[in-house]
């Protein structure tokens, strides 16, 4: 494939994301206005930012913020907040639910956003794997942190073959889930952040039993309220008690690097 081609599969990819994410966009506020999936997604962010020091003067910038449900989960923890996402659809929902005073949000690409300031955290969940290329990306968003700024981001990861059996499935029966994305290896994400210029970085386990709930609206919904909270506390105890065995079990992987001092 010459380089003309390679750009075009590249763009072509984009458009497909694009249109994917602007199509099932109300079906996936969904998961943040259910209490059995919002639970888990509000675990799976808690658990994301758990090493990213945060206070009421932080400026968080969310790169893929869906509908921006980020915004309020962590609401008294940073001073501002910024969210991105390409999809116009998904953006309307995020100013119609989460934006406020300190909230706000853009439509626009990543590799075409121009922020107005510095980021003292930047974060992103289940969007690495979707970029077509990702270190370019990540040395992008590099350059927008404040020195001693933390980027932090959550995947999937392959270490687990029943469920990377689970997502080669799902891509063939779920019409809302994306076939372009791939799993990403704690030590792909290690070179990608060290490539990218971050320093301090550090790669951990997040999500074994809570990750489903967090994805898929489950049925009944008073029995997945249930279980979903069983789900979390059991995540929550094991992520603190026994993160080496989980970093070959779990379904995701946090990255955390810090950018480097003045």
């Amino acid at each position: 494939m010459d380089d003309l081609d390679h750009t075009r599969c590249k763009d072509s990819r984009q458009v497909r994301e694009h249109q994917l994410f602007d199509a099932i966009a109300a079906r996936y506020c969904c998961k943040d206005l259910l209490p059995a999936s919002r639970r888990a997604r509000w675990l799976r962010l808690e658990q994301t930012l758990r090493d990213m020091p945060l206070s009421s003067t932080t400026q968080l910038l969310e790169v893929g913020c869906g509908a921006g449900f980020a915004a309020r989960y962590l609401q008294g923890r940073y001073g501002s907040y910024v969210g991105i996402d390409q999809s116009e659809q998904l953006i309307d929902l995020a100013r119609t639910y989460n934006a406020s005073e300190v909230a706000r949000f853009h439509a626009t690409d990543i590799a075409r956003y121009e922020p107005e300031t510095r980021f003292g955290g930047i974060f992103m969940i289940g969007v690495l794997h979707h970029l077509t290329d990702p270190v370019r990306i990540l040395e992008l968003i590099t350059e927008w942190l404040t020195p001693d700024g933390w980027l932090v981001v959550n995947e999937p990861q392959p270490a687990n073959p029943l469920f990377s059996y689970a997502r080669r499935v799902r891509k063939h029966i779920h019409k809302d889930y994306s076939t372009e994305q791939e799993e990403i290896s704690a030590a792909q994400l290690t070179a990608m952040f060290t490539e990218a210029g971050l320093c301090d970085v550090c790669v951990t386990p997040q999500g074994l039993f809570s990750t489903p709930f967090a994805e898929v609206i489950i049925r009944p919904l008073p029995l997945a309220r249930l279980l979903s909270v069983s789900a979390c506390a059991l995540d929550r105890a094991l992520e603190k008690t026994a993160r080496p065995v989980l970093h070959r079990l779990s379904w995701n992987l946090i990255a955390a690097g810090r950018s480097a001092p003045a």
